[in-house]
């Protein structure tokens, strides 16, 4: 089976999570044919694993972790001209390839590549339609994005939406399909605590600090690095611009091996992210989470962890000083949850379920 991946390049989390699902593909079907249309970070991270081909998409910055809809519309309002131009580029090279199945999670081009190629064409995300009715904090920005999303997934080239949920999958209906949360390595599939502390060169367990990739992560850091020193913990950051190490905290720009960090540490602070959710979870990893305001999705994931994570505030020294007190609290709700992880494989079933219709 053939299929052309178009994977967004904003911040890690897509990435890792169509990684999964590829990895799962290959390993059902040693056949799977894999080309990838990719961006900045998916880029970055897919063009020594995969035929991996250079592309231009959204942009999404923001320095105050608090999404603004005019200067993103602003920054993006070429961008039909951008998908158009990356169509005709790359028309020969995805007709060439003549995949059997195009494959997204947030490009809306992707469903003109699969019209232009004749092509069936499906989305992996982790955003629910039917959750949007428990979201009582609405305002134009929150209302404009539900209104893009839905606009998307109810598009005539999209044939499937297959719904990563964060917690357990719903019953699927018409053209959506639930599965339960995708991460890339179970727990149980890596080393022991006391073999990962040694091979990590630890002598303390850690408290993460995941960015994600994104602008947004970099203004989260900044402002961590200047109260940092008043905490007795060490911290280590994953998603910063550069790596260094200073008094308690290790920062690196991207780590591999991030699932080793977080199954022997204490806890973690990071943005709403689907990805980072996901896997703490999966990881029975107390939670500060810092979602960005105005960002449907992010605000969206914070609502559905609040129960047993701790959602940050403005005053980011006091919610750090919070969270490492209630660490044992969290820890004991954590422990309380029952989560499969089984996403990548469902999702690789249901791909290669369609290859027979």
């Amino acid at each position: 089976m053939k299929i052309l991946f178009f994977i967004s390049g904003i911040g890690y989390g897509d990435s890792t999570r169509e990684h999964a699902i590829i990895e799962e593909l290959i390993k059902k079907d040693k056949k799977t044919e894999i080309l990838i249309l990719g961006y900045d970070t998916s880029y970055n991270y897919f063009k020594d694993k995969f035929n991996t081909v250079k592309m231009r998409s959204w942009k999404l910055y923001g320095y105050n972790l608090k999404f603004k809809l005019f200067p993103f519309f602003m920054m993006n309002s070429i961008l039909p001209f951008l998908w158009l131009a990356n169509s005709i580029r790359i028309k020969k090279l995805i007709k060439k390839f003549d995949a059997d199945l195009v494959i997204s999670d947030f490009e809306p081009a992707a469903g003109y590549l699969a019209k232009l190629i004749k092509k069936k064409c499906i989305l992996v995300l982790a955003y629910d339609p039917k959750q949007q009715k428990e979201f009582t904090n609405k305002n134009l920005s929150i209302n404009l994005q539900i209104s893009m999303i839905n606009n998307i997934y109810k598009s005539k080239n999209l044939y499937k939406v297959i719904i990563s949920t964060l917690l357990k999958k719903q019953k699927s209906y018409l053209k959506y399909e639930y599965i339960n949360p995708i991460i890339r390595t179970q727990p149980d599939e890596l080393s022991s605590e006391k073999v990962l502390m040694k091979k990590l060169d630890l002598k303390k367990k850690p408290v993460l600090i995941m960015l994600g990739g994104s602008d947004f992560g970099l203004t989260l850091a900044n402002k961590v690095f200047k109260i940092i020193s008043k905490f007795k913990e060490n911290f280590i950051v994953f998603g910063y611009s550069t790596k260094f190490s200073r008094e308690n905290i290790t920062v690196f720009k991207f780590k591999e091996n991030f699932l080793e960090y977080l199954k022997i540490c204490k806890g973690i602070i990071t943005l709403a992210g689907y990805n980072t959710l996901a896997e703490s979870i999966v990881y029975k990893k107390p939670m500060l989470v810092f979602p960005i305001k105005n960002h449907f999705e992010q605000e969206l994931n914070a609502l559905t962890v609040k129960d047993f994570a701790l959602i940050g505030s403005e005053n980011l020294e006091e919610s750090i000083k919070k969270f490492l007190k209630i660490i044992p609290s969290l820890q004991s709700k954590m422990n309380k949850l029952r989560v499969k992880a089984t996403g990548a494989s469902e999702a690789a079933d249901i791909i290669l379920k369609l290859k027979k219709e």
